[in-house]
């Protein structure tokens, strides 16, 4: 039986892409998917139809790898929203290639666009967390100090008697 490979590795991903973090990955494929969103999108309007059905096959390839990267244990609500969009997002552009309609390739170039700025965010934001945590001189103790006189006392005659108070 043969090995199907995601639509990345038939993109023949350099060496140092392989070794990229899933945000960056993200980001990479949504890159892809734009660019071939716009041959798409000059297809139409140089009418040439086999460009506009190439681009159109391969941002729906990457959607569908994107939906299937998907980490719902990493969060769920985000990860469900998210694959809804996408989910739109190929059915748009089912009709724009049936329609030959630049219009919907535009708005979902638009949206991923939007999306690929959302990605770019979270890495920022990872960036961020990631030297702030790293100016830290030591872990922070989140353990308070043991102090044997903020124990409660015992209540119960049981209680006293093993706690050695009766």
């Amino acid at each position: 039986m043969t090995r199907r490979h995601s639509f990345s590795e038939r993109l023949q991903v350099k060496p140092a892409a392989a070794a990229t973090s899933p945000i960056e990955r993200c980001q990479g494929l949504l890159d892809a998917a734009i660019r071939f969103g716009e041959i798409a999108r000059a297809g139409i309007d140089k009418r040439e139809f086999e460009a506009l059905d190439t681009g159109i096959t391969r941002m729906q390839a990457i959607i569908v790898e994107l939906i299937q990267s998907l980490r719902p244990e990493q969060g769920l609500d985000q990860c469900q929203r998210l694959a809804s969009l996408l989910r739109i997002l190929h059915a748009r552009l089912d009709q724009a290639g049936r329609e030959r309609n630049a219009a919907i390739i535009e708005e979902t170039i638009e949206l991923l666009r939007q999306e690929r700025g959302t990605w770019d965010r979270a890495q920022a934001k990872v960036r961020e967390e990631n030297e702030a945590a790293a100016r830290l001189s030591a872990t922070p103790n989140a353990t308070p100090p043991f102090d044997p006189a903020l124990l409660p006392r015992p209540t119960g005659l049981i209680a006293a008697i093993v706690n050695g108070h009766g």
